[in-house]
């Protein structure tokens, strides 16, 4: 029922959206698509994973179309069709400095991975060392380090890196720090979620460049590159699948176990305490409360710290099989105002979102383009986590602003 009910919603999605923008290929697009696509799948319980509850189908519903509802009142810019240019660029110095610092600083951790690797067990036990200080990997202080600012630095020079692909503008010199960027992450963090972002990040900027292009230059998609990381993903994914479940049994629990375990939660967790906003704006709030736990000595005990102490608990989604962190965006929002707080969510990651792509079409700067890659990263991400609960985020943006050059070029690519 509930899967039929998704592809309903998702057909009418399109057919508005076609019908305002005369085109599919736009953020609201993508986040229906994806929502109801896992959702639906989800509700059909494959392999003995439990079902969604009924109340998190209604969370669910509500979040899909509070969003669309929101972005088509933010949104009424239509894409006229002619060529679209990227002005400004990359500011590689800087890049380079950031990039040797990160290096510098992950090298005592990355001889120690090394050795978890080869010697204690592999890359599903390094995810442990990785995320747990008791682990002897590194201090709380240090692993913080590692996961705010250094990865924030390897996600950023990622993100430029496909844009300049996706747009001709190719820097050899970028291109072997972002690889170099992508095999340190593995290594350090034992995870995917690197060489897995960098896919979405191509496919994001080629899709939005080309849909900005039609007719006028052929954007060709580098298939060598997607291919090798996809089998660079399925490697690290067979390498770190636990106990004797299948590949495919594997997939459909990465893409789909939010939903479960959002369930498991909300059934469990019987905390009534509101956050008030402060998961919603988790990437501003908690920011400024971990400066001010460094500066002033005080324990941290920002939004973040308190939604994963409860996610990062593994629960079972089947009878056989347990997962952890991921709840999608929905938690968060749920933890801030219970039915109110998937409203307020909705419509702000909405609104974000539509601003930035507003922004990036009427100016078209290298640096915008980063910014809108990054929030469709964040929808792509959002059945499995809200990544604007954490510092990382904010840190990220930042990046993401000073490793690009301001454009000289005033004029605009579109107008409303």
């Amino acid at each position: 029922m509930y899967s039929i009910l998704y592809l309903v919603i998702l057909v009418n999605i399109l057919i508005v959206t076609k019908t305002l923008y005369n085109s599919i290929l736009k953020p609201n697009v993508l986040f229906s698509s994806i929502w109801c696509i896992a959702a639906s799948i989800a509700s059909i319980g494959l392999f003995g994973i439990y079902k969604p509850s009924d109340l998190v189908q209604f969370y669910s519903i509500t979040l899909i179309l509070i969003f669309n509802i929101s972005y088509f009142s933010w949104n009424r810019l239509k894409i006229t069709k002619k060529p679209f240019l990227i002005s400004g660029g990359i500011n590689l110095k800087l890049i380079v400095v950031f990039n040797l610092i990160a290096w510098i600083y992950s090298l005592k951790f990355l001889l120690e991975s090394l050795d978890i690797i080869l010697n204690r067990g592999g890359f599903k036990v390094l995810r442990l060392y990785a995320f747990n200080s008791e682990m002897g990997l590194g201090t709380t202080s240090e692993l913080l380090i590692l996961q705010i600012f250094v990865n924030s630095i390897f996600t950023v020079t990622a993100i430029l890196f496909v844009i300049t692909l996706v747009t001709k503008k190719y820097n050899y010199k970028l291109s072997i720090i972002a690889i170099i960027d992508i095999c340190m992450y593995t290594l350090l963090f034992g995870g995917r979620e690197l060489p897995f972002n960098v896919v979405l990040f191509y496919f994001a900027a080629f899709i939005i460049y080309k849909s900005l292009n039609g007719g006028f230059k052929k954007v060709k998609m580098n298939k060598k590159l997607v291919l090798t990381l996809v089998i660079a993903l399925f490697g690290l994914t067979v390498s770190r699948s636990w106990g004797d479940i299948s590949f495919i049994e594997s997939i459909v629990q990465y893409f789909t176990s939010g939903f479960n375990h959002l369930s498991v939660i909300l059934n469990e967790v019987n905390d009534e305490q509101f956050l008030w906003g402060t998961a919603t704006f988790g990437f501003i709030v908690n920011l400024f409360l971990m400066v001010f736990s460094v500066i002033f000595g005080i324990e941290y005990n920002g939004s973040d710290y308190i939604i994963t102490s409860i996610t990062s608990i593994p629960r079972y989604i089947s009878p056989t099989l347990m997962t952890n962190a991921n709840t999608t965006i929905l938690y968060p929002f749920i933890k801030d105002l219970g039915f109110f707080g998937v409203v307020i969510g909705a419509c702000f990651l909405s609104g974000f979102t539509s601003f930035i792509e507003k922004s990036f079409i009427k100016f078209g700067s290298m640096r915008l383009f980063g910014l809108y890659i990054f929030v469709i990263s964040v929808l792509l991400r959002s059945t499995f986590t809200y990544r604007l609960l954490f510092p990382a985020a904010a840190v990220t943006i930042f990046f993401i602003i000073i490793f690009t050059k301001k454009t000289k070029n005033t004029s605009f690519n579109q107008g409303e």
